[in-house]
Order: structure tokens, then C-alpha cells, then sequence
């Protein structure tokens, strides 16, 4: 039987959320799932901005959170392409996203060509 971590209670993307917003999350073992967001949630938190105390979660980046999810599903998933790991066991390697990370650090004002 798998161990599966109650999720913090904040604004973040719950597995719940996950599966009612993505419908191929349905198909998914619990355990995987949850992992999976809990994963993509430390990421978009890790790389976004400090939010003040007891501010929501913006919806922009729970979008980001559950794109984060997708694509550690789909790197998952991938093929041997870009792996570290001792022969037979591999884990494939991919950075976050940029329009994941656009979501949690969106570019602000007008660049100005002087």
C-alpha cells in the first residue's frame, strides 16, 4: 500500500483540482498524481516570487502549477532522450517551461531602445 502526503492547505492546485481540470489525470493512479503535484508545486514555488503573508495564490500561477504537472507527466513519459542515471535506470531531464515560468515571473513594462 502506498503512502500518499495530505496536501498543505493553501491556494496551491489540490490532486483533486488536478483531475477535474485535466481529464487524462482521471486515468492516473492516486499515488502518481499526487506526487506529481506535489512535485510541481514546490517547483512554482521554488522559482516564483515570495508572496506576502496570508495573500492568495494568483490564478496565473495555479495555471502554471497544473501546466508544471502536465509536463513532468509528459517528461515522464518521454523517451530516452536527455537522461542521466547508471545503466538500466534513467531519469530524463527537462527545465521548467517558459511559459511556465512567464505565468509565475511575468515580464513587466515596456523595454525602452534609447
Amino acid at each position: 500500500m502506498t503512502d500518499v502526503t495530505v496536501e498543505p492547505a493553501d491556494d496551491w492546485l489540490t490532486t483533486e483540482e488536478a483531475q477535474e481540470l485535466w481529464p487524462q489525470a482521471e486515468a492516473m493512479e492516486g499515488a502518481i498524481l499526487a506526487l506529481l503535484v506535489a512535485a510541481a508545486r514546490e517547483q512554482c514555488i521554488e522559482y516564483a516570487p515570495a508572496l506576502a503573508e496570508g495573500a492568495p495564490v494568483p490564478a496565473a500561477w495555479r495555471l502554471a502549477h497544473l501546466m508544471q504537472v502536465q509536463g513532468l507527466w509528459q517528461s515522464a513519459k518521454s523517451g530516452p532522450g536527455d537522461t542521466i542515471g547508471p545503466d538500466g535506470f534513467t531519469t530524463t531531464v527537462y527545465p521548467m517551461d517558459r511559459t511556465v515560468k512567464r505565468l509565475l515571473r511575468p515580464q513587466r513594462g515596456v523595454p525602452v531602445v534609447a
